[in-house]
C-alpha cells in the first residue's frame, strides 16, 4: 500500500465491519495478504487523529479515570477511538459496543 491520494474511483472495502479505502485493486490485494500489518498502521492513524478530541477522561466501561491504572488503553472499533482504563474493559465493551459508543457520542455532543 502506498500514500497515493484517494480519488473518485477509490475502492471501498468492508473488513470485519470496518471500512477500508484503497486507491487501486493492487493495494486491496496487498491488504488481503496481511490485513493485521495494515490495520496496525490504520489504528495508529485513527488514534493520532482522534485522541485530542476524545470527550471522556474516564473509562467508558468502568467509569474509572483513564490514567487510574497507568496509561489509558486505546482501542479502535470500526475506525473510532475508544479509551479504557485497562485492557480488561475491552471485553465488556465488545459485548455491547452500541451502548458504550452512545455514551461517547453523548459526551461529544455536550
Amino acid at each position: 500500500m502506498n500514500d497515493m491520494p484517494l480519488g473518485d474511483d477509490a475502492i471501498n472495502y468492508l473488513h470485519e465491519g470496518r471500512l477500508i479505502r484503497f486507491c487501486c485493486k493492487g493495494c486491496q490485494a496487498d491488504f488481503a495478504k496481511s490485513p493485521e500489518k495494515y490495520l496496525k498502521a490504520l489504528d495508529a492513524a485513527v488514534i493520532k487523529n482522534q485522541v485530542d478530541k476524545y470527550p471522556l477522561d474516564t473509562c467508558v466501561v468502568s467509569g474509572a479515570p483513564l490514567d487510574g491504572m497507568g496509561a489509558p488503553k486505546d482501542f479502535v472499533y470500526r475506525n473510532r477511538l475508544v479509551r479504557f482504563c485497562c485492557s480488561g474493559c475491552e471485553k465488556t465493551f465488545l459485548k455491547d459496543p452500541a451502548k458504550y459508543l452512545e455514551k461517547i457520542d453523548a459526551a461529544m455532543a455536550e
